[in-house]
């Protein structure tokens, strides 16, 4: 029988944190909001404002030879949306640079809301999460088991 890389991504991370899809897409909305608000420049905190542009760059610089990512590709949208949904998902995580290159190889593999799920449950486990919330103190710790691992 052949298993879907979908359903294997499911099973490797699992949906600890029991998201549904009907989430994301109101997350979706939240962030489509956020960029209609940052066009106008008006109501928009200092730090969504970096959020968005940042997440604007980097899907510009996302796979750039693949062309998909880009504006006119098939996926600038959709990449633009699990991000901007995991954003307002996790504000205090927000958009971390390199998260575009994780979430684009997802959404080659799945739709927009299971990508965004996963990313979720992902982001959420404590090694990635250490990494993302820029967690000094944890990192360290994991660059010693890492380092203690392969001595």
């Amino acid at each position: 029988a052949v298993v879907s890389t979908q359903s294997t991504g499911k099973l490797a991370v699992g949906n600890e944190l029991q998201l549904t899809k009907s989430l994301y897409y109101i997350m979706v909305d939240r962030a489509q909001d956020t960029l209609k608000c940052c066009k106008d420049n008006s109501r928009i905190k200092d730090e969504t404002m970096e959020n968005v542009r940042d997440i604007r760059l980097d899907v510009l610089r996302t796979f750039p030879n693949l062309c998909i990512f880009q504006e006119s590709g098939p996926y600038h949208e959709q990449l633009l949306d699990v991000l901007g949904a995991y954003a307002s998902y996790r504000p205090d995580v927000g958009y971390v640079q390199g998260m575009s290159f994780l979430t684009a190889v997802l959404l080659l593999n799945m739709d927009p809301a299971d990508a965004f799920i996963l990313l979720s449950n992902l982001l959420h486990q404590p090694c990635q999460r250490a990494f993302f919330r820029m967690d000094a103190d944890m990192m360290f710790v994991y660059f010693d088991v890492f380092n203690l691992f392969f001595e």
